[in-house]
């Protein structure tokens, strides 16, 4: 933002808030005044509407002539709107709500509130030259009016709910009555329905005792049935009791026999067990005297084998020494050679030693004496 702009807008700003004062102190004193029963209304209002038509109309703002003007407006506006219509009552509570205390409070601090937004947005342009915090207020204001709407929906659907279960509790009164009505019937018609059963108990005890009669006198002839039936059971078991002793006893005497047979048996077993045993111990004792007699010449054949490989180790080892030093010797012997037969070329080469030119005995004894100096 150019600084001639910022420096402009600054200024109208600054204007709007000295306005804005003047009318905030004009809407204070009529409130305290109204307070008091002292102040005519219409006259308050005119005055204040003048005095917004000025800050309005300084800054390019078309606004309604007068007070009552802006307040059809509002009803109009309202009245337009679904909530209105479906609550009518709401109407008459905003008409009654311009005239309030309350607004006349809401007024002042909405007035404040703007106040501070337009210091902190001249601030702000004069400082940086942007306008965040009037982008921060209307953001706020937004969210305020989106908290507000949300409260009114709840407030709606609270009243919907209301309005459903007072139709419910309706419905379960008529109900109720219905359910009591027939509940006399049927206690008028369950009356009727005992005295029958009295009259049906009574028809049904004659009718019992003459049946308990007939069916006791037919029981006692089963059970007189039934007796002769045991009887008859009680001679055929007494004539079966002797065949059923006589293979008892010889079954038992089977058994007998067959016990002292199996004892027998069991003794045998036993003793031939016992004889198994004893051998089988006996072979396991000669097994464990052979495994210990082949330990110990497998530990002395170990023993000896231990001394064999040292030796042959041994033996090994100075060859390979031998066969070294062997190697060791044919080389020093090679690389002497070797080293010989350069020398006797560089002697050669360079007329050194005995292979270099014959000089005078003169020159040759001198040298001589030269060379034992120098040693």
């Amino acid at each position: 933002m150019e600084s001639s702009t910022a420096f402009s807008l600054c200024v109208i700003l600054r204007d709007a808030v000295k306005e804005f004062k003047i009318l905030a102190n004009v809407v204070d004193i009529m409130r305290k005044k109204k307070q008091r029963n002292n102040l005519n209304y219409s006259e308050a209002e005119e005055f204040v509407v003048k005095q917004m038509n000025k800050i309005l109309e300084k800054y390019s703002f078309k606004y309604s002539a007068s007070f009552q003007d802006m307040h059809a407006e509002v009803l109009k506006e309202l009245q337009k709107s679904p909530k209105i219509t479906e609550y009518p009552s709401t109407a008459t509570v905003i008409e009654d709500s311009f005239f309030s205390t309350k607004y006349m409070e809401k007024l002042m601090k909405e007035i404040f509130c703007l106040i501070g937004v337009f210091e902190k947005l001249a601030e702000e342009i004069q400082n940086t030259g942007s306008y965040d915090t009037l982008q921060q207020s209307v953001d706020k204001e937004e969210s305020e009016f989106k908290e507000i709407e949300h409260i009114l929906e709840r407030e709606r659907k609270a009243r919907e709910k209301i309005k459903e279960l007072k139709h419910k509790i309706q419905e379960k009164n008529e109900e109720g009555i219905k359910i009591i009505e027939q509940g006399k019937e049927t206690i008028a018609d369950l009356k009727d329905q005992v005295q029958e059963m009295k009259a049906k108990i009574i028809m049904e005890e004659k009718y019992i005792t003459r049946y308990s009669a007939v069916k006791l006198e037919e029981f006692q002839s089963q059970c007189d049935q039934k007796e002769n039936e045991i009887k008859h059971q009680m001679y055929f078991v007494q004539s079966n009791r002797s065949t059923e002793e006589r293979v008892h006893a010889e079954i038992t005497s089977y058994l007998n026999d067959r016990i002292s047979y199996l004892r027998k048996h069991e003794e045998f077993w036993k003793e031939k067990s016992d004889k198994d045993i004893t051998q089988f111990k006996q072979e396991l004792n000669q097994l464990k005297d052979k495994k210990q007699n082949n330990l110990s010449k497998l530990n002395e054949l170990s023993l000896l084998y231990k001394e064999y490989e040292a030796v042959v180790l041994s033996d090994r080892i100075e060859k390979e020494k031998a066969r070294q030093k062997e190697e060791q010797e044919e080389l020093e012997l090679f690389a002497a050679c070797k080293i010989q037969n350069w020398w006797r070329t560089v002697c050669v080469q360079h007329n050194l030693g005995p292979y270099g030119k014959k000089k005078r005995k003169g020159k040759g004894s001198k040298t001589k004496k030269g060379k034992g100096k120098k040693k």
